[in-house]
């Protein structure tokens, strides 16, 4: 029936499909610039860390 929503990138998108959890990471304004979670930080924002986020079956958030 119209209750079954199955999740995919449209209808996680849109809102439609209700089960999305927002997942968000940081660092401390305080780590030191060779600190190994800034590298991980610059690695997730960088070209290859989002490659890899997108493989692993997440999705942009909506704008």
């Amino acid at each position: 029936g119209d209750w079954l929503v199955f999740g995919d990138g449209k209808t996680i998108a849109s809102g439609e499909y209700p089960l999305c959890v927002d997942i968000l990471a940081g660092i401390s304004e305080t780590a030191a610039e060779d600190s190994p979670e800034r590298a991980l930080w610059l690695w997730l924002q960088g070209g290859v860390g989002q490659a890899f986020i997108s493989s692993q079956g997440y999705l942009e958030a909506a704008k």
